[in-house]
């Protein structure tokens, strides 16, 4: 895993310091593989005022984080707005929701030695409050 967002987001062993650019990374990394609106990132770091640097910062930050995120992600633009493209083991939620799963399923077939593994697998993920 090379993204956790339960606890402090951090890229590896990094941590964002900016909170907007943590923002828009964690955003793009909860709907990884999918188009975020420009308009949604924008209304999410700046509410229902935004600046009228708005799209030039948010351009910005996506910038900074093209340096900082590892060369086999892909950010990209589009007309519609950005999408991260990663693996999905490579985000900490898809594998704690994978582990819960196999947790509920061996509990379902009374095998509590594998729940108990999974469970406590997944628990092991989070570090702290969601990103």
């Amino acid at each position: 895993m090379r993204f956790r967002l339960l606890g402090a987001l951090q890229v590896g062993d990094t941590r964002i310091a900016a909170d907007k650019q943590r923002t828009v990374l964690a955003m793009l990394l909860v709907h990884a593989g999918h188009v975020m609106p420009v308009s949604s990132i924008i209304q999410e770091l700046w509410g229902d005022e935004p600046p009228r640097s708005a799209g030039p910062n948010l351009r910005s930050y996506v910038m900074q984080l093209r340096r900082l995120l590892p060369a086999d992600c892909q950010l990209t633009t589009t007309r519609a707005g950005y999408s991260l493209r990663i693996a999905p083991d490579d985000l900490d939620i898809p594998v704690f929701e994978k582990l819960a799963t196999q947790g509920r399923y061996a509990l379902s077939q009374s095998d509590m030695p594998t729940a108990n593994t999974a469970f406590q697998a997944a628990l092991a993920l989070w570090r702290g409050p969601v990103a």
